[in-house]
This record gives C-alpha cells, structure tokens and sequence, in this order.
C-alpha cells in the first residue's frame, strides 16, 4: 500500500505505526494504535479507490471527447476551406448578377453550416463539466474528511 500514495505523510505516518509494532515490545497499547491505524488505512483507501477509479474514467473519457472533436473540427474546417476556395474560384468567373447571388447564397449556406458545428462542438464540451459536477461534489466530501 505503501506505494500507492507515497507522497502522502499521513499514510507514512499510519505505515510508521504499523511497521514498528515488530520492533518494539508486544503491549495492548502498541497492538491497539497499529490495529487503529491499520483500520483506519483500510477505511480511507477503501473510500479513496473508488474516486480515484471515476476521475480516472472521467480523464479518459474527457480526453477522447476532445480527441474526437478535433478530428471533427479539423475535417470541418478542412472541408470548409476547400468549398470557400472554390466559392473564390467561382467569384472570379462571374459575369452577372444571377450568378453572382448564387455564389452568394452558397457562401451563406456553408457559413451557416460551418457555425452550426461549431455550436455543436461547444455544446458538447460543456456536457463533461455538468456531468463532473457530481463527481466534484464528492470530491471535496473526501477531501473534507481528510481522504483526498
């Protein structure tokens, strides 16, 4: 256990306790705090690791999330920009109005598409922070009674 939280001084402190009971004479007070400690180890890493499991699941799934969206983003813009180049080619052909309203209303409709997914995207970020809401909430529940 004692590498799971190395960095912690109260697990070295309970890891103390308990590992000096061999070196020390056998009394009932020496056996009652390494027996306390050790219930109290148990308690809290028992309370610990299922936290520990959800932010580490929330991490991963926050991370394909973003991972996901980027590879949609950059298709998107790369897909916009390549119809943007080509309304640019058009424009540059034009002779009448006609024509020149339809390159037009194109432009909007990919404008209009293009900012649509972006609203998509930024709907879908602020998704994971309300879920974590929960999770953070019983984070600082732990963290209130000395667990975190």
């Amino acid at each position: 256990m004692a590498e799971l939280t190395l960095e912690d001084e109260w697990l070295k402190g309970q890891l103390t306790i308990v590992s000096d009971v061999p070196s020390k004479p056998v009394n009932i007070l020496t056996l009652g705090n390494a027996e306390s400690s050790l219930k109290e180890l148990v308690h809290k890493q028992t309370n610990l690791n299922p936290a520990l499991h959800d932010s580490q699941d929330l991490i991963k799934k926050l991370a394909g999330t973003f991972i996901s969206q980027l590879v949609d983003s950059t298709e998107t813009t790369d897909e916009y920009h390549q119809k943007i180049g080509k309304h640019q080619h058009q424009l540059a052909g034009i002779d009448n109005i006609d024509e020149l309203n339809g390159v037009l209303q194109t432009v909007l409709e990919d404008t209009r598409t293009m900012g649509l997914t972006v609203q998509r995207t930024r709907k879908v970020q602020r998704q994971p922070k309300k879920s974590n809401a929960g999770k953070e909430k019983n984070r600082r529940a732990l963290c209130s009674i000395g667990i975190y």
